[in-house]
């Protein structure tokens, strides 16, 4: 997988963005024009209320189409990390012994996964970009795991919490 694969996800949500919103606002155009052909009397209602109706549908359109594009970029992400065979891996273990980090490289794309001290449970999950082109570096603290993410360091507390463990076991 490929960042050239990532931009197409978010140009086709940028794409079906740009064609959803003139479909709706032309939707609503005519739904005005029949309301007021049709009740000639109340212009000021009807055009309050399809007003009401244009913004309900924009908003509704554009929580459709970035909904879609995370579903994407997740789905992705999930196709990557399945990818991640045994023999692919870099394995790490902490300090005290107590974990077992394992990474993969795609590319500028890292999977990070911990693991219990025998490596069988996993913990916690993080998939991340890097173009720095540098080895994975590892950061063991006292309640944390930290890993460098572009120019910002990124962490996994130790123990993981609650919704890492539970991120962790989906796929």
């Amino acid at each position: 997988m490929s960042t050239i694969v990532n931009e197409a996800g978010i140009a086709l949500m940028a794409i079906l963005l740009v064609a959803t919103l003139p479909i709706v606002t032309l939707a609503s155009l005519v739904r005005l024009l029949h309301s007021i052909l049709s009740n000639p009397g109340d212009r000021g209602g009807a055009i309050a209320q399809e007003v009401k109706i244009l913004v309900r549908r924009t908003f509704t359109a554009v929580a459709v189409v970035v909904a879609l594009g995370c579903v994407w970029g997740y789905w992705k992400d999930a196709q990557r990390r399945a990818d991640c065979e045994p023999d692919a891996r870099d394995s790490e273990h902490s300090p005290d012994g107590s974990y077992l980090a394992r990474y993969c490289y795609f590319r500028n794309t890292i999977v990070l996964r911990l693991y219990d001290k025998e490596g069988k449970r996993l913990l916690a999950e993080r998939t991340y970009r890097d173009t720095s082109g540098l080895p994975v570096s590892l950061y063991w603290k006292e309640h944390a795991l930290m890993y460098a993410e572009e120019q910002e360091l990124g962490g996994i507390s130790l123990p993981p919490t609650f919704l890492d463990r539970a991120t962790a076991q989906l796929p």
